[in-house]
């Protein structure tokens, strides 16, 4: 990834790092390439401030234009980082995770059963991310791999499928997932509408507000720390949401900087965005750490559709700067 911003963020990195450290360190991105901070010259005595992580988080929020929401936590050490960790953000394809979870959630109820089928048509299909959009006729498909669909493509049309099954209209569906959320502690995230589907929307004000979703960083994190801790339904399901998390197919925010080849390094996670919304949460494991993490970028001007938007490259630098400074 040979651009310029890729190389400025790199620089940036590589700055903000500079005098952390009396070591070098090389990490290898997901994307190829290395960036490394540069070691203090033995003869530079000039007094350097020491900035908190908090102070580098807000520099690179600036930087890119975005106001933040984070929280991380080492889950060994209790350490954590929060900035804004509990204000409510739209979250688009993050909610993701918690309809799927719904869905576990109703089968293990006896709402619904593990091996139903749903019909996709024609009319159910919408754009936005996903391949079911672009099949060619109508097709039956088992609810447990649409579910699946949710969260590894983060397909809009599986998702709405899913939602389609918790009520006979929007209210009852979104009134269930967030009812299984509040079950687990999870009171400020919510699904208030389905995906591209306006002619569901809900007309209440928070559908206005927040689009499709909300939810805040701590949230988010709590959520990531239940699936670890096995709570979310039983140990089983929560290690399958994390299974499909850590086959998410986005590369592009929390994985971006992420020393992903490293043994003992896992990664499950969740991204979302909109053009003036860009975040990413989940689970890193590393050597002897867990960490649990949310990194949210709002309100960017940056509305790029590629991989060089602001709002992602600020949520991979973020991300990487929390990782490396819980488990060092």
């Amino acid at each position: 990834m040979k651009t310029l911003s890729y190389l400025f963020a790199i620089i940036v990195l590589s700055a903000m790092f500079a005098g952390c450290s009396g070591s070098t360190e090389t990490t290898k991105p997901k994307t190829g390439g290395t960036w490394s901070a540069t070691t203090e010259s033995a003869t530079d005595t000039t007094p350097k401030p020491t900035l908190t992580i908090e102070e580098k988080i807000a520099s690179i929020a600036e930087q890119y234009q975005v106001k933040v929401g984070v929280l991380a936590r080492n889950l060994k050490s209790g350490k954590s980082i929060a900035i804004n960790a509990r204000e409510r953000i739209p979250i688009t394809s993050m909610i993701k995770v918690p309809v799927v979870a719904a869905w576990y959630q109703a089968v293990q109820d006896g709402i619904l059963k593990a091996e139903a089928k749903t019909a996709i048509n024609q009319k159910d299909k919408v754009g936005g991310s996903g391949d079911i959009q672009f099949l060619d006729g109508n097709y039956t498909f088992l609810l447990s791999d649409l579910a699946k669909l949710t969260i590894i493509a983060s397909d809009n049309v599986a998702t709405n499928a899913v939602i389609d099954q918790f009520g006979s209209d929007i209210q009852s569906q979104t009134g269930y997932v967030n009812s299984v959320m509040a079950k687990y502690g999870l009171t400020d995230t919510k699904l208030l509408n389905k995906f591209l589907r306006y002619d569901t929307k809900s007309s209440s004000d928070e559908s206005k507000n927040f689009g499709v979703a909300y939810s805040t960083a701590a949230d988010l994190t709590s959520l990531a720390e239940k699936l670890y801790n096995g709570e979310i339904v039983n140990r089983e399901v929560s290690d399958q949401i994390l299974y499909l998390m850590r086959n998410s197919n986005d590369d592009t925010m929390s994985p971006r900087f992420m020393p992903i080849d490293s043994p003992g390094f896992s990664l499950a996670h969740r991204s979302g965005g909109t053009f003036k919304l860009k975040g990413d949460f989940g689970l890193i494991t590393f050597q002897d750490h867990v960490v649990s993490f949310a990194v949210i970028c709002e309100n960017q001007a940056d509305e790029k559709k590629t991989i060089e938007n602001n709002g992602i490259i600020a949520t991979g630098i973020i991300t990487k700067m929390l990782f490396d400074e819980l488990t060092r």
